[in-house]
């Protein structure tokens, strides 16, 4: 059986967004046939359990960037810096 779709699941600390809000994420020990490319669809997860859907953004050798979609978000609140960027987005 050839596999040629997968679910790939990635840890990350929320609280290191960029500029952009686009974290770093380490690919260096993903397990599966492949690595993501640009424009998929991952999970983001930190080490509290929460999570949401990223679209992968670069990918440079064993690290990608990704945005994460905070419209995905299952924590308790969003981390400090999303909530940060999400007030000066709508600011008028």
């Amino acid at each position: 059986m050839q596999i040629d779709e997968t679910e790939i699941v990635v840890r990350t600390d929320f609280d290191q967004l960029d500029a952009d809000n686009c974290c770093w994420v380490s690919l260096r020990f993903l397990r599966g046939p492949r690595r993501p490319r640009e424009g998929e669809w991952i999970q983001l997860r930190d080490e509290r359990g929460a999570a949401c859907v990223a679209c992968v953004q670069d990918v440079h050798g064993w690290t990608a960037r990704v945005s994460p979609d905070w419209n995905t978000w299952t924590g308790d609140t969003l981390p400090r810096l999303a909530r940060e960027s999400w007030r000066r987005l709508h600011e008028v």
